[in-house]
């Protein structure tokens, strides 16, 4: 599974910068850098959490009542904390 995350993310960021870098007549961003943008993006933050935080809370038998509000959040508070601390305790490597 961990492997699909980083081979699609690699091909979307490739993908973008290939289509970019046909309106360009020189070169910006080397491989490595592509690589590094990649790596990067794989770690989930404050945006996805802070999202679901948007969910109204509202009483059950109310309109606009989510009844599985409580596992969105903690399930994409566990995403953010785990790609965190996984992706970010590599970081110094790549």
């Amino acid at each position: 599974m961990l492997v699909i995350i980083i081979v699609g993310r690699l091909l979307a960021v490739g993908i973008a910068h290939s289509l970019v870098s046909l309106c360009q007549k020189q070169p910006d961003v080397t491989g490595r850098e592509l690589a590094f943008i990649s790596y990067g993006g794989m770690i989930r933050g404050a945006i996805a959490f802070g999202l679901v935080l948007k969910i109204p809370d509202k009483p059950e038998g109310e309109p606009g009542h989510f009844k599985e509000r409580g596992v969105v959040v903690t399930t994409t508070l566990a995403v953010v904390i785990i790609t965190t601390v996984f992706f970010g305790s590599f970081m110094p490597l790549i």
